[in-house]
């Protein structure tokens, strides 16, 4: 049984187009250009490092190449599969793209004055790139053109609006999963496979969530989640009974509290959404159902990646 979300059947090869198209063509733009810029450099700026300089930096240009292609044909022809994509796709990229904002940070705290290193603007441009191509999916999915082939109250279906934002939800803690999992492998191998795999099932969740949302998806993801957090409070309260340090709590940090809130939201939003209310929002609270999650989500999950690598003063996140 499908869970309505309001997006009616009339809507045809143009959800995605012109709204969508030009943020992730906007977002691949800024991630080349940031590859190109310096990320940091020593000796009072007489020496700058710039992204492409090496595979990381190439890395991200290459990925923001391709999101400026794709911006190009959703902007071109629309298709609501090629936005999807592109929008989990950013979503990994901003995984990377913060894990190497943290890894750089943490230099440059190890330098310590050291070499008279500054960080340059290029990461940050990369990464905000990223967050832009992720955000797209939470964008109108309707132009100018389509406006008139649909019912006028599509978009600020309240269910919908929820759907959209515990996907962003678990979005947001598959990347912080991702962020940190190399840091787990270094600790213990299953660690970090694990984080690797919830990562990737929570991006992948969120996909199917908002390309072929049914109950069984909605429950299995409410249920995963909820899963998830009573994990997380047994390795807060009387540890977990694996790894180096079993049955040793661990101490509770930012990056953790933000990515269990995120699950959190899931469980809530999904016995919402699973007692199937729905009623339509008004201008005002439709446009803040799209962009408020993105506008909260993205520097909190940005704050989180930086907080697990040590930056903020917390230590790497844990089970």
């Amino acid at each position: 049984m499908n869970i309505e979300i309001g997006s009616g059947t009339q809507t045809r090869t143009h959800r995605l187009r012109h709204p969508a198209g030009l943020a992730v063509l906007a977002g691949g733009a800024l991630m080349v250009t940031g590859a190109f810029l310096p990320w940091l450099s020593v000796f009072d700026g007489l020496q700058t490092i710039r992204g492409i300089e090496g595979p990381n930096g190439r890395t991200l240009a290459i990925l923001g190449a391709i999101a400026v292609i794709a911006g190009s044909i959703l902007v071109a022809r629309g298709g609501r599969r090629l936005g999807l994509v592109t929008a989990v796709g950013g979503a990994a990229a901003a995984a990377f793209a913060g894990y190497l904002v943290a890894q750089l940070l943490v230099t440059m705290h190890g330098l310590d004055g050291m070499m008279l290193a500054k960080l340059g603007p290029g990461l940050f441009l990369s990464a905000a790139g990223t967050l832009l191509v992720a955000g797209s999916i939470l964008l109108p999915e309707t132009d100018a053109e389509t406006a008139s082939e649909q019912p006028p109250t599509t978009s600020r279906s309240s269910a919908r609006l929820l759907t959209n934002a515990i996907a962003l939800a678990s979005v947001g803690a598959g990347v912080i999963h991702l962020a940190v999992a190399p840091d787990h492998l270094r600790e213990w191998v299953p660690f970090g496979v694990f984080f690797i795999c919830l990562g990737v099932a929570q991006l992948a969740w969120s996909a199917l969530l908002l390309t072929r949302p049914t109950r069984g998806l909605l429950l299995a993801g409410t249920i995963g989640s909820a899963l998830v957090v009573a994990l997380w409070m047994l390795s807060r309260s009387a540890g977990i009974p694996i790894g180096p340090e079993h049955w040793s709590p661990e101490a509770i940090g930012f990056a953790d509290v933000v990515c269990s809130a995120y699950e959190v939201l899931v469980v809530i939003g999904g016995v919402i959404l699973l007692r199937g209310r729905d009623r339509q929002l008004g201008r005002a609270g439709g446009t803040l159902g799209r962009v408020g999650p993105l506008l909260v989500g993205a520097p909190l999950t940005v704050a989180a990646v930086v907080s697990a690598a040590g930056v903020l003063g917390s230590g790497p996140m844990h089970m």
